[in-house]
């Protein structure tokens, strides 16, 4: 079990801020910069271990591409102050959309998740136990010693979130493994409001999986933002040629 008493507050002082907001305490603050590097500390070494995942980027951990996709785990941002985390795959033979333009996402800086899990008890949301257990913060604080609250709850929705994480990857692993999940999500109200990108992404692998008419029927069924952001997309996949690989 990781020791996470070695995470001291003396050792990020420089990420510190000091402020009165009126009350008449003096409160202290670990910014974001902080925030990141003690996640870094905390979690680069275990998720490693556990998933033999590494940082790419920060927040974001990944390993080289194999048979087209690799899994990655980051942050998903609830505010500027707390965040969950999510869990997915990249996908090298898919590319995204971003803003008005279809762009590849292939490389650690501009790695993406494709298609992405929360956890339950975050989605389920209100003042659940899972939602929780999940969040983490950098909430700010009156004493050096109420630091270890923010390494706790670290520590803590790393824990909450890990058997999911492993089930999801072991039961994805594989194209008709991913394929379930994205006909489970891709109509799920939560996902279809936050990444609405899921059916796109079935249809690409159905592509990728010989399923070319019901891929190019399921394409279509997708809005874009305009039509030459679909055209772009639909060259850019082979749906005009080549329509047997990618």
């Amino acid at each position: 079990m990781e020791n996470i008493c070695k995470y001291k507050y003396e050792d990020y002082l420089d990420y510190m801020s000091r402020y009165d907001n009126g009350s008449g305490y003096e409160w202290i603050t670990l910014n974001s910069q902080g925030w990141t590097k003690l996640i870094h500390d905390m979690l680069d070494e275990r998720i490693l271990n556990d998933f033999n995942l590494s940082p790419v980027k920060e927040r974001c951990w990944a390993r080289a591409y194999d048979n087209g996709r690799r899994p990655v785990i980051s942050m998903f941002p609830v505010n500027d102050m707390y965040a969950t985390f999510e869990w997915g795959w990249n996908f090298e033979y898919i590319p995204r959309i971003s803003g008005n333009k279809c762009v590849w996402a292939r490389t650690d800086k501009s790695i993406y998740a494709h298609t992405f899990r929360l956890s339950d008890g975050f989605i389920n949301g209100g003042k659940t136990e899972g939602y929780k257990e999940s969040v983490f913060g950098r909430m700010s604080f009156k004493k050096p010693e109420e630091f270890g609250r923010i390494v706790e709850e670290i520590d803590s929705a790393y824990r909450y979130v890990n058997k999911d994480i492993k089930a999801y990857f072991e039961k994805t692993s594989a194209d008709t493994g991913m394929l379930t999940e994205l006909e489970t999500i891709y109509d799920h109200k939560y996902y279809k409001f936050l990444h609405p990108e899921n059916l796109l992404v079935k249809a690409c692998l159905e592509k990728r999986m010989g399923m070319i008419e019901k891929a190019k029927e399921e394409f279509e069924e997708v809005t874009f933002r305009s039509d030459q952001l679909k055209e772009e997309y639909r060259k850019k996949i082979g749906f005009v040629e080549r329509l047997n690989s990618i």
